[in-house]
């Protein structure tokens, strides 16, 4: 074996050996979410049934989505997420009080709760 042959062989084994083997599911972006302001004609529950599709399609992961979830949030609302945000860690996950899902409907879907 010649000494290109030789380093040509030991390349291929590093590189196979920091290549990840598993089967990672990656994510992507094939629906944008939309924005969320807290207008008259937004509904907070139809927001998040339409970001929770895009999660889906997405195959976002539940902190990955809290953080797109944040960039959505617009004028009160980002200010709500900024005074919220380090007891958020997450979308959703259940008996978990740290939630963007739990805590966004709390504070904006309060006035439809009340209608019902």
């Amino acid at each position: 074996m010649t000494e290109f042959q030789t380093l040509a062989k030991g390349i291929l084994k590093v590189i196979r050996d920091i290549t990840p083997i598993a089967n990672i599911t990656q994510e992507v972006t094939h629906i944008i979410p939309s924005d969320y302001h807290e207008w008259m004609n937004e509904d907070p529950l139809d927001w998040v049934d339409q970001f929770e599709i895009a999660k889906n399609a997405n195959n976002w992961s539940n902190q990955w989505s809290a953080s797109i979830a944040a960039r959505c949030m617009k004028d009160v609302t980002a200010r709500w997420y900024l005074t919220n945000k380090h007891q958020i860690n997450r979308w959703y996950q259940n008996e978990n009080n740290t939630n963007f899902k739990i805590r966004f409907l709390e504070k904006f879907a309060i006035d439809i709760r009340q209608d019902a």
